[in-house]
């Protein structure tokens, strides 16, 4: 003990070091759930933590086992802190953020988009209480004044704040567990996110500093321990900004954060300079999508071998040689040894049908994959699309062979002439296989008659109008109510694609009209079946050769095929004008036989 000690001054030291004792070993009372506790009550009980754990931190060389794992608790202890201080502060921003976006409505006036001087004195003012207020509330803290010699505290500015929970003042931890206030404004794109965004689709607007905040931690949450030392650089959002100094710096702290955010946007709104760089939009503008009307509408059958066997449809109904009559009165007459008629069977006919392969294989370079995939997946969904649009002219090619083709003997307008043409074509394929009246049948047609059917009823000079607000549904219930079971196909067979002049390119001139004929497939379900071989995905190919070019593949390839099974299906060429022609009062819709 030193001479110059006295006795009562020692007794008084060792007092406080046993009150210290105590201090810290009742620290450790932290509740599982921190939730429960409010605001002050977190920064409390985390400034305890991080006095004790800067106490242990100063003897770090020269700690007891008890002291170690008190060390340990104390890490652990302060990361559940840092934690439910950052969510606050995120949930605080979002609330205020909301509150912000549904009172917008009701505000006297709108933010400018060019922020008025007296704006911009306002956001540099409540900067300035910001970092003055986090200046003092670390300069007063008791762990910056030394208890062995009594020295004044040690003033830490604004700059040296700390960017974490650790090491941070209990007042700091105080503010920074409050959600900063956010000022009403109309909401405007303030930022966009990038594809490295946790939680949101690319793109996604972030409207306020508190959104981008809230961003940046969510991203810096997703990661696991970072090694010392590390560093990479990852965009989470991006805008336009001119900085005449130096950019802020965007850290941990939520508080900065916005303060800096709150910078960039102010500048992002007042900027104009005409020499400013513009925002660069990779995103692809497309409308074809992949249509399989037809592939779901044919009835599928599993080919794991690559084909399959089958029974050749009967298609004339067998058995007249197995009846005959016999007349009681005549039984006299009848010669004995004459036997009553009889048939016999025979085998079937057994037929069988090979899968194909349809592939699809790309080629990318691979810097053009890594620097540009949006150009990537733009081309892979055109690929996709072209790849279904092959498929879709594969099975209606087979149906359209496989077909009977007939011309349609409506008159008149659309509606009237295609009608009846389907009317007929049931009636005619029921009796032909002596199906029951009310016998359902699959038709295939293109998607745009019920368009052209829906035009003529319009055209009607007398009563178009009342077919002003005719849905889909009605022409298709027309249809039911015959017991057809349409499937209106988007893509057309190829011996009719050049006669669809609306899918043709719209030139100057006159507009791309309907074509003149609709052409219909028309069989009993079951008729055709579609095989299914199974795919073969490669996915993504390097290899020896791809590689001395520096490129990859994408390949896969797909084992289809297509039996008919039933007896026969007719197409219908049916010459169609959506006029609304129909006969005049007191005149036959069409002319019949010599009539």
């Amino acid at each position: 003990m030193d001479k110059k000690t006295k006795p009562e001054e020692t007794d008084a030291v060792e007092a406080e070091v046993e009150e210290t004792e105590e201090l810290s070993a009742e620290m450790f009372e932290v509740p599982e759930d921190l939730t429960t506790l409010d605001d002050d009550a977190l920064a409390s009980l985390a400034a305890e933590v991080t006095r004790r754990g800067q106490e242990l931190a100063a003897r770090a060389s020269d700690l007891s086992d008890e002291e170690l794992e008190e060390a340990e608790e104390l890490a652990v202890v302060a990361a559940e802190f840092e934690t439910e201080s950052a969510r606050r502060v995120e949930f605080a921003a979002e609330r205020t953020e909301r509150a912000s976006s549904a009172l917008a409505r009701f505000a006297t006036a709108t933010v400018d988009e060019e922020v008025t001087d007296e704006a911009a004195a306002e956001v540099e003012a409540e900067v300035e209480a910001v970092e003055e207020t986090e200046a003092d509330a670390v300069s007063e803290t008791p762990e910056n004044i030394d208890a062995s010699d009594g020295k004044e505290p040690e003033v830490v500015t604004a700059s040296a704040r700390p960017t974490s929970f650790r090491g941070a003042s209990p007042a700091f931890l105080k503010n920074k567990s409050k959600a900063p206030a956010v000022r009403s404004q109309e909401r405007q794109e303030f930022m966009v996110s990038t594809a490295l965004a946790t939680g949101m689709a690319e793109g996604s607007p972030l409207d306020s500093p508190a959104a981008v905040a809230s961003a940046l931690y969510k991203k810096r949450m997703s990661f696991g321990n970072i090694p010392a030392g590390t560093q990479e650089m990852i965009s989470i959002a991006t805008g336009t900004k001119t900085f005449t100094d130096d950019a802020p710096v965007v850290g941990l702290d939520p508080q900065a954060n916005l303060t800096a955010l709150r910078e960039v946007q102010h500048a992002l709104v007042a900027s104009g300079e005409c020499c400013t760089p513009q925002t660069q939009l990779y995103d692809f503008f497309r409308l074809a999508q992949p249509i399989r009307d037809v592939e779901d509408a044919i009835t599928t059958v599993q080919a794991p071998r690559g084909g399959i066997r089958y029974i050749a449809a009967n298609c004339t109904v067998a058995g007249a040689g197995a009846v005959g009559f016999y007349d009681c009165d005549d039984s006299a007459q009848v010669d004995p040894l004459v036997e009553k008629p009889c048939d016999r069977v025979s085998c079937p006919e057994i037929e069988e049908t090979l899968v194909e392969a349809i592939t699809q294989c790309t080629i990318f370079d691979n810097l053009q994959y890594r620097t540009f995939p949006e150009l990537i997946e733009n081309f892979q969904e055109d690929v996709a699309v072209q790849f279904t649009l092959k498929k879709q002219r594969y099975y209606l090619d087979k149906i359209d062979a496989a077909s009977t083709h007939v011309n349609g003997i409506g008159s008149y307008g659309a509606a009237r002439s295609l009608m009846y043409d389907l009317t007929v074509a049931a009636v005619g394929y029921r009796k032909r296989h002596h199906m029951p009246r009310g016998a359902t049948l699959q038709v295939f047609m293109p998607d745009w008659s019920i368009d052209l059917v829906k035009a003529d009823l319009f055209n009607d000079g007398d009563s178009g109008l009342d077919y002003m607000n005719v849905p889909d549904s009605a022409v298709i219930e027309a249809l039911a109510v015959r017991n057809l079971d349409v499937t209106f196909y988007y893509d057309d067979p190829t011996s009719t694609e050049a006669l669809n002049t609306l899918a043709d390119p719209q030139a100057v001139g006159p507009l791309n009209d309907f074509p003149l004929e609709v052409t219909s497939f028309m069989f009993a379900p079951g008729t055709f079946v579609r095989l299914d071989g199974g795919t073969l995905d490669l996915g993504l190919v390097r290899d020896h050769t791809l590689n001395k070019t520096n490129d990859f593949a994408m390949f896969m390839e797909e084992w289809i095929g297509f039996a008919m099974l039933g007896c026969e299906s007719i197409r219908i060429d049916s010459v169609v004008c959506p006029s609304g022609s129909r006969a005049p009062s007191a005149s036959a819709l069409r002319s019949c036989g010599n009539s």
